[in-house]
């Protein structure tokens, strides 16, 4: 199984030059017990509505073969050297990889069942290096793109020192952004704003109360259901904060 992830690496770089059809969910469940379930979601599969994008897809002698692939994988299942940190924790977390490039399918799912959201950020935090140790990380292109075989490194959603918390009936989410060495200029910069303008960024809450209040920008609130989301673009020039809180009964 690892291996056709390994070769869903191989091609996802792709994916970077079509930035701007990737939508990424964020999503926390949260019982009354305050266990619940982190996801994130990166979503794919809109890059095929252009043509010229599916025809080198289907064309690619490194996508042969991943035309039908639905694969789960649990953390559980990797190398013990890979997760000897804190193997429990690892055993509730699971990946979903869907490539139908028919059918225009292209995603990847992270699973997290945690036992209080104070565990997202250690989840967060080790991601990357528990993918990179397993040489499958399958989520590496939605970050900024840095050379590899296996394509671009590091998710920056799940590098930048993602956390949450629960203060009494308060749901509090914080990402801080680490600037980059050298920030693109000139003609790089506006190709990236170029790419990055079609790309969004959805934040979902289920809480186990009706919502009474949300500090995010743009917020839908339904009974116990909340809903956001960003341009990547607005996000990466600091137009719109990441950081917020929800308030619940």
């Amino acid at each position: 199984m690892l291996k056709q992830i390994r070769a869903y690496c191989s091609v996802s770089w792709l994916s970077i030059l079509f930035v701007g059809c990737i939508e990424i969910t964020e999503s926390v469940q949260l019982n009354e017990n305050g266990t619940g379930r982190f996801g994130i979601k990166i979503d794919m599969g809109k890059m095929f509505d252009d043509p010229m994008m599916k025809t080198m897809m289907e064309g690619s002698e490194k996508s042969k073969g991943m035309d039908n692939i639905d694969s789960v994988i649990y953390f559980k299942d990797l190398p013990d050297s890979v997760i000897k940190d804190n193997p429990e924790l690892w055993s509730r977390a699971k990946m979903h990889v869907v490539t139908r490039l028919k059918e225009n399918l292209f995603f990847v799912e992270v699973e997290f069942d945690f036992k209080n959201v104070g565990e997202i950020g250690y989840f967060a935090a080790n991601y990357n290096k528990v993918m990179d140790a397993s040489k499958a990380n399958p989520l590496a292109n939605s970050g900024r793109a840095g050379e590899g075989d296996d394509g671009p490194k590091q998710p920056e959603f799940m590098a930048n020192g993602l956390s949450y918390s629960l203060e009494g009936k308060t749901l509090i989410r914080k990402a801080t952004s680490k600037p980059s060495d050298k920030e693109p200029e000139g003609e790089e910069m506006e190709m990236m704003k170029s790419f990055l303008s079609g790309a969004v960024y959805k934040l979902k809450f289920d809480l186990p109360g009706k919502i009474q209040k949300s500090t995010f920008p743009d917020g839908k609130i339904d009974g116990s259901k909340f809903a956001t989301e960003m341009t990547l673009l607005d996000i990466m020039e600091q137009k719109k904060d990441m950081n917020g809180e929800v308030r619940f009964k």
